[in-house]
């Protein structure tokens, strides 16, 4: 396995991680503002 196959992997995953986080993250504020409306 190389070493650019594996960054790329990491990156991969890190970058799927971040979208999860945003989005869980987008819809619990989306959440809070309508029980504030």
């Amino acid at each position: 396995m190389s070493v650019g196959n594996c960054v790329s992997c990491i990156f991969a995953c890190l970058w799927s991680w971040i979208l999860i986080t945003v989005w869980n993250a987008l819809s619990l504020a989306f959440d809070l503002s309508r029980e504030m409306m």
